[in-house]
């Protein structure tokens, strides 16, 4: 946040230190009474952005969620540990504890940084800018130690104020917050926070002049191609031994605004440098190292993978973003070589599962598909019969529509693709966020294992399963609050036994949005790793 003593309040100008102690005195009160808050939000255009206001009985405010206006707990640092700060084999030194290591740093605008080293540390000089590492990086872990300076001088955003930012734009806040001193600012402007966005879950913070440690997991956002978010950044942080967020996802940018303004997301490349924010006060930074988790999964991809063929096409779903999505997802999770088959064309698709041995040189394969109107039986019994002799496979979303609804069958006898899932269906319900909840006797199965019983989707399209066949295990239903059709939770996730072929099946998956969350990726890894015995 830029160094502001005053600020521009309902046409006002008025002390910053004043209007934060009037936040405060508004917030007691409001405890005090038992009052409940007036919560108004307000959208504001500003510069071409459209900037998302919130007041609380009239005080604008940070954070979105009024609950999260009170301060986090302090809580005493862990003790420092040598060990913890030792890189792995993997990192990327950016800053060592020599001056030679400052060549990896420059200005914003690409000029030699003034920064100085001092007792082996990275020091900024008050009005000479802040500074960004030559490399760039995307979803990385990033390991650091800071100390605000000692004696500290000023209060609030005044002391010790300085920024870590995760390719340039996402903000995790630097600042004196020891004792009480947080309680001088806004909790989600306090150090440790996700600036402007999340406050930490306690105060670890150490005294000025004390060195301290960040310890960060990052996770990038990705966009579609019209620039929608499709996977927000993500965040785990541990301060100073204590984990203050927990995987929090944010929900837009960082940074100031504006008076107590959210940002929005902005599109921008897949990496970006790491910053580090002067904001006039001489913060000190040390044993700066980073792990780019990127390129350590292509590492990983290339040894001991798996190989898989991705199959998908057909109508009704952004196939193309989401072969993407779950590739890269199962890839964190579960090493694989891939060979993807997109095609919108029904006969091209029949084309390529009609050659002989098709199937051989995959250890898995993943159907995405969306073909449901095929009536050649033979075709589909051939392809079923690969994974009835052992080959195994997941199933996803619409591809329990497809290959059935106009294969003849004689009474009495199932049709050989539901067959092979372990189940049938037809048609679905409104498109509506959906509510999995795990079958309690099978809470076991290593399929669902990361799956939180109750998750919410955030949004949905329920199917309806007509049969459930014999050797087929339910693992969770689906309920999405419908009370016209289905009119009852729906099977939602199911494993079966096809001959010697192990099949995994989720109805789970229409949307961009649910397919990227960590619930759904993490499902799908343990099922790759269940259907091929890992």
């Amino acid at each position: 946040m830029p160094q502001t003593k005053f600020i521009w309040h309902d046409g006002i100008m008025i002390n910053l230190f004043n209007y934060i102690k009037f936040i405060l005195a508004t917030f007691f009160a409001t405890q005090v009474f038992s009052k409940v808050p007036e919560v108004r939000t307000e959208i504001r255009e500003e510069n071409g952005e459209k900037i998302n206001y919130m007041f609380i009985d009239g005080v604008k405010v940070h954070e979105a969620d009024p609950e999260k206006v009170t301060f986090p707990p302090v809580v005493e640092p862990k003790p420092y540990k040598v060990q913890a700060g030792k890189p792995p084999q993997s990192a990327i030194f950016l800053f060592d504890g020599t001056e030679s290591s400052m060549s990896n740093w420059t200005a914003m605008n690409g000029s030699p940084t003034k920064w100085k080293f001092e007792d082996g540390a990275l020091v900024a000089v008050p009005r000479s800018g802040s500074i960004r590492s030559k490399q760039e990086f995307g979803s990385c872990r990033l390991y650091l130690e800071f100390a605000t300076p000692a004696p500290s001088k000023g209060t609030g955003q005044a002391s010790g104020n300085s920024g870590v930012f995760l390719m340039g734009k996402y903000e995790i806040q630097v600042l004196n917050s020891f004792g009480g001193n947080a309680n001088s600012t806004y909790p989600d402007g306090q150090c440790g926070a996700l600036y402007g966005r999340a406050k930490p879950m306690v105060n670890a913070s150490r005294a000025p002049g004390q060195w301290q440690t960040y310890d960060i997991t990052f996770t990038r956002p990705l966009f579609d191609e019209q620039g929608k978010v499709i996977r927000r950044a993500k965040f785990r942080v541990v301060h100073n031994g204590h984990l203050i967020h927990d995987d929090v996802e944010l929900t837009g940018g960082t940074g100031w605004a504006g008076p107590h303004a959210v940002r929005p997301y902005k599109v921008h490349s897949d990496k970006g440098p790491l910053s580090l924010q002067n904001h006039g006060n001489p913060v000190r930074y040390r044993n700066i190292w980073v792990v780019d988790m990127e390129k350590k999964k292509a590492a990983g991809s290339t040894k001991q993978a798996l190989k898989a063929l991705f199959f998908t096409g057909g109508c009704c779903h952004d196939y193309g973003q989401q072969k993407n999505i779950i590739i890269e997802g199962i890839n964190a999770r579960v090493p694989t070589k891939w060979e993807v088959f997109h095609e919108m064309d029904e006969k091209k698709s029949k084309a390529f599962l009609n050659q002989t041995g098709w199937a051989d040189s995959f250890d898995y394969i993943v159907y995405d598909h969306c073909y449901a109107h095929e009536k050649d039986v033979a075709f589909i019994e051939s392809v079923t019969a690969v994974h009835e002799a052992g080959k195994p496979a997941l199933a996803l979303h619409c591809a329990m529509h497809s290959y059935h609804w106009n294969v003849p069958v004689k009474e009495g006898e199932i049709k050989a693709w539901p067959k092979m899932l372990g189940a049938s269906s037809k048609g679905h319900g409104p498109k509506k966020s959906i509510t999995v909840n795990i079958v309690k006797e099978n809470s076991g199965h290593a399929v669902i294992k990361d799956l939180p019983d109750g998750w919410r989707t955030p949004e949905g399209e329920l199917y309806n399963v007509q049969e459930i066949y014999p050797g087929t295990t339910v693992l969770a239903y689906g309920d999405n609050g419908n009370t016209t059709r289905p009119l009852e939770p729906q099977a939602c996730i199911w494993v079966n036994q096809h001959g010697k072929g192990r099949i995994f099946s989720t109805t789970i998956g229409h949307h961009n949005s649910t397919v990227s969350t960590k619930e759904y990726l993490d499902l799908l890894g343990n099922a790759v790793r269940w259907v091929t015995k890992q």
